[in-house]
């Protein structure tokens, strides 16, 4: 018996008599060496996103080239008709051509009396004032007329009507600033009315250079 109680102590006393803290000891020790806390970002050191600037301005690129002079009356509640005069470009040189527009935007509601419209009725006209040195090439390219709706049936132009015309430089013409003068007089009608004939005169201004085109 005293053999036996004798074993079992020293069993015991191998394997359940440590100490406390040294199991707290080897317990911490696992823990802290499988567990790593997850590294806290350091927002300074993160780079910033691309930020793509389509604003940017390429100073290799051609910057575009200036618009078409254009003048436009504008439509009223007593003058239904919008007119745009234009030409192709803003800078000519001598020896070149280029042309010139005038289109009516006539409201849905109205027309206006064609070209060779014959008393009482009053023609579209359209007349062109060139500078010295410019010359019109033949007369305006003008769309055809159609008939009106309207009793009567004369030919009219509705909706939007464009005409052109070309015009050539001379070789001698003096560089610079040159105007462009262009008077337009019609008559809008509706199917109960007409009303007064309108007149307007209509500007634009064209830079003339020096070299062969």
């Amino acid at each position: 018996m005293i053999n036996t109680t004798h074993r079992t102590c020293g069993f015991e006393a191998s394997h359940r008599c440590k100490p406390p803290w040294l199991f707290l000891i080897v317990f911490f020790l696992l823990v802290g060496c499988g567990h790593r806390p997850e590294t806290a970002t350091n927002l300074s050191k993160v780079p910033e996103p691309a930020v793509s600037r389509s604003d940017s301005t390429n100073d290799n690129q051609l910057e575009p080239p200036p618009a078409a002079p254009e003048f436009i009356k504008p439509s009223s509640e007593n003058d239904p008709v919008e007119v745009r005069f234009a030409a192709s470009k803003r800078d000519v040189r001598v020896g070149e051509s280029f042309e010139v527009s005038v289109v009516f935007s006539i409201d849905p509601a109205y027309e206006i009396h064609s070209m060779d419209a014959s008393a009482p009725q009053i023609p579209t006209q359209i007349e062109l004032e060139l500078p010295v040195g410019f010359t019109a090439i033949e007369d305006w390219d003008a769309p055809a007329p159609v008939r009106s709706l309207n009793p009567g049936g004369q030919s009219v132009f509705t909706g939007d009507v464009e005409f052109v015309q070309t015009i050539q430089v001379s070789n001698e013409i003096e560089p610079g600033d040159h105007q462009l003068i262009c008077s337009v007089s019609y008559q809008a009608c509706n199917s109960r009315r007409c009303l007064r004939p309108t007149k307007s005169v209509l500007t634009i201004e064209l830079t003339c250079s020096a070299g062969s085109p």
